[in-house]
């Protein structure tokens, strides 16, 4: 109650029973700020900071403060506490204890049945310095604002702090094959909250700090490993994580922490878990040893970090094991990685090197912007592990693709994680892989005669023939000619010298620089009799080319279980220079029009037959007759050739079909 008046010196104090009917068992005089100031009840309330207790006495352990040597009946009294006008549906308590059957009693405003609250069961936590949160449903809504009374009925009982919640932190779920962000926690202690850029994790962890998690739901099929990604600058830290509290009986896990020489360059630390875990359980992590930041943390079967993949292969950046603010996208038949901002990165593991070490890195990306890289490290992000930065083109749009080339620092053998650490952001990521830099010392001219079975690079392809075409070539099949030189002329067409013996639709991709840019070009293969008779198939490309670029060639089938065609060999050029090149011409000074034409089209002299081509040199309307006009009104559009009979000679003359 307020006093009626200031009070200053020394007085006797008489207290006057004006109606008896009382028991007293003490009084102190305050500024009444305990009880006139509010407190948030959705806040974390320390145990020590009540305002009136009896029997309790505050202790402390490492950096741990709360109230012991608790008896029964014991009791602390916290006020006022503001509840707002929205009620909490739990409490949570958080507690120790060594001894089994304790509970702790919450009374609103005085202790009397009407206002009992709740009443919290302890567990026995096996010590008297482990602590674990309690939680319980509240009997009764509160709203305003009241003193809270905490009674010790059995004593036996530790308390650190408590607050009251919607309990929607320990009575909804989250995946525990999800990842799971270590400043999400339900309580912690001792730890704080930051931000480097946009990574937000846990920090200034002192011995002892703790955090708990839940309830995270393992399903049916229990995990076999933790991931757990950390920071440290310093050596022989740990954290040891627990399943619904913090005994021996139930520590699944003791996670090694990685000096990563920074505290803000984090790592990912993976290891078994020494029993099965089903059902929800709260997860608790401690930090033994403090010295270290946590960004995150999540539950696998391990098979990420104990298979492997080999370095030789195409890693699709998406099947990355653990992964910072990268976001999985699908442009067409494209899965990439993208909205890649400063720092995000990305880990891959086990990578199976061999015992013979690769000369480069190959990463195949898009980008808008200029001046962007990627940095690779082996296991952990440290300066020491840094085998690689590659410099990221832009190639004018983000979803147009080129591979970058860069050799490796030093020689890597055995089996690693590899982390792709996006050092300016501003990337799409499709793949990467690693090589002995074949590709990248290969050097041809785009108009010369490339020989099929000289690719640097290829998957399923076969060498036939003695080493001079290849073949055994199915849907999805490709092959890469690396450092193609298209110089500063004006090439606009491709032709394939290849051969099949089977009339099923099977095609040819033409890429530059990545399989996963914009395909320039689309040769269709005909039936030439035989897988090594050999016949000219044409394409005009999507633009005209110039510079040096890597050319791949990807197959499909209509039938995959058709062989796609052998083939000889390749060269670029001038598209009607090409397309014709198998032509025989004569001129005997015959003209067709209209040229362009829609239905009919006519020769300028009467002539003994008339033969339409397409640009594959295939007849698609034959006329054995005189005349000077054929119909051509069934023809799709496109460019077509007539080869025109008179007097035993053969004029060959190109028309457009609209």
């Amino acid at each position: 109650l307020s006093l009626s008046e200031s009070i200053t010196g020394t007085h006797k104090v008489i207290l006057v029973y004006t109606t008896g009917g009382v028991n007293v068992d003490s009084f102190k005089f305050t500024d009444g700020s305990c009880y006139t100031s509010t407190i948030d009840a959705f806040s974390t309330i320390e145990a020590e900071d009540y305002c009136y207790g009896y029997g309790v006495q505050e202790y402390t352990n490492e950096n741990v403060v709360f109230i012991g040597n608790i008896q029964s009946s014991d009791y602390t009294e916290y006020g006022l506490v503001d509840f707002g006008s929205s009620s909490p549906t739990h409490i949570e308590l958080v507690t120790a204890s060594r001894t089994d059957g304790n509970e702790v009693a919450v009374y609103l405003d005085n202790i009397t049945t009407n206002n009992l609250v709740a009443t919290v069961p302890i567990t026995n936590t096996s010590s008297w310095y482990e602590f674990t949160t309690e939680y319980v449903s509240l009997s009764e809504s509160i709203t305003g604002t009241h003193k809270v009374i905490l009674v010790y009925t059995t004593g036996g009982v530790n308390v650190d702090s408590f607050k009251f919640s919607d309990g929607s932190c320990y009575t909804s779920t989250i995946d525990a094959f999800s990842t799971i962000e270590a400043e999400d926690y339900c309580y912690g202690y001792g730890v704080q909250e930051y931000t480097d850029v946009d990574t937000v994790f846990i920090g200034h962890i002192q011995t002892g700090d703790y955090t708990e998690y839940g309830l995270v739901d393992f399903g049916s099929s229990s995990p076999s490993y933790i991931e757990l990604v950390t920071a440290s600058a310093t050596d022989s830290n740990e954290v040891a994580v627990y399943i619904d509290n913090v005994t021996s009986n139930n520590l699944v896990a003791t996670v090694p922490v990685t000096n990563t020489g920074s505290w803000t360059v984090f790592s990912t630390e993976y290891l078994a878990l020494s029993e099965t875990i089903t059902g929800t359980h709260k997860v608790i992590l401690t930090f033994p040893s403090g010295g270290v930041n946590v960004d995150s943390f999540k539950f696998s079967d391990g098979s990420c970090y104990n298979s492997t993949v080999s370095a030789y292969s195409t890693i699709e950046a998406e099947d990355y094991c653990f992964g910072y603010g990268v976001v999985e996208l699908v442009d067409g038949d494209i899965t990439y990685l993208g909205y890649i901002h400063t720092d995000d990165y990305t880990e891959y593991g086990l990578v199976n090197f061999t015992n013979t070490s690769p000369a480069y890195i190959e990463l195949v990306s898009a980008s808008l912007s200029s001046g962007n890289e990627v940095e690779v490290y082996l296991d952990n992000v440290t300066t020491n592990n840094l085998v690689a930065t590659v410099p990221i083109t832009n190639t004018g749009s983000w979803y147009e693709y080129s591979t970058n080339y860069v050799a490796l620092s030093e020689d890597i053998t055995g089996t690693h994680k590899v982390i792709l650490m996006y050092s300016t952001g501003g990337i799409n990521m499709d793949s990467f892989s690693f090589s002995d830099g074949t590709c990248v010392n290969q050097s041809l001219v785009a108009t010369d005669t490339i020989e099929a079975e000289d690719y640097c690079e290829g998957q399923g392809v076969g060498v036939f023939g003695g080493g001079t075409r290849i073949g055994s070539i199915y849907d999805s099949n490709w092959v890469k000619y690396g450092n193609v030189d298209f110089g500063s002329s004006s090439i606009d067409g491709i032709e394939i010298s290849a051969g099949r013996n089977h009339d099923t639709n099977t095609y040819v991709d033409v890429y530059l620089d990545s399989m996963s840019s914009s395909s320039i070009a689309t040769v269709t293969f005909t039936n030439t009799g035989g897988y090594s008779s050999f016949a000219s198939h044409y394409a005009e490309l999507s633009s005209v080319i110039t510079g040096i670029h890597d050319v791949y060639l990807v197959f499909s089938s209509d039938d995959t279980s058709v062989a796609v065609a052998d083939l000889d060999n390749l060269t670029f050029g001038s598209y009607e220079t090409l397309s014709t090149s198998n032509f025989k011409f004569n001129d005997l000074g015959l003209r067709v029009y209209p040229n362009p034409v829609v239905d009919y089209l006519h020769i300028s002299s009467e002539v003994e037959s008339i033969i339409v081509r397409d640009l594959m040199g295939r007849a698609l309307i034959e006329v054995e007759e005189n005349t000077n006009v054929i119909d051509v009104s069934s023809l799709a559009s496109g460019v077509y050739f007539v080869e025109i009979s008179l007097n035993s000679q053969t004029q060959i003359l190109k028309f457009i079909k609209n």
